[in-house]
């Protein structure tokens, strides 16, 4: 069987939630084979307190520019685990306002873009 995990999954697993058993069989099972998409992998890290800096291009690139909310998720994931995000050479630290404030506008400027 191939398994394809995602973070849910993952943090469960890690954190022995419930579902952590399902998870284990999966990896455990000796005709299954198991993988993560690299973003997956990400927020497992940073939910895990394992990640200083998240690094991207553009901010487009974290979240699709017409859902709005899926930035502010991502900021106030980043900030709950003392994770900074850097777009380019900008550096946000999301537990100040300003920063946050600068990373909305910047989503909402991709947003005008598309």
């Amino acid at each position: 069987m191939f398994y394809v995990l995602d973070a849910s999954a993952m943090l469960a697993y890690l954190r022995n939630e419930p579902g952590a058993e399902i998870v284990e069989d999966a990896l455990t099972a000796p005709d299954s084979h198991c993988s993560a998409h690299s973003i997956n992998l990400c927020e497992v890290q940073i939910q895990q307190g394992e990640v200083d800096a998240l690094w991207v291009k553009e901010t487009d690139r974290l979240s699709r520019p017409e859902n709005l909310g899926d930035l502010s998720l991502i900021s106030e994931t980043l900030a709950t685990h003392d994770t900074e995000l850097i777009v380019d050479s900008r550096t946000f630290d999301l537990a100040e306002d300003t920063s946050v404030l600068m990373l909305d506008f910047e989503g909402v400027l991709a947003k005008r873009r598309l």
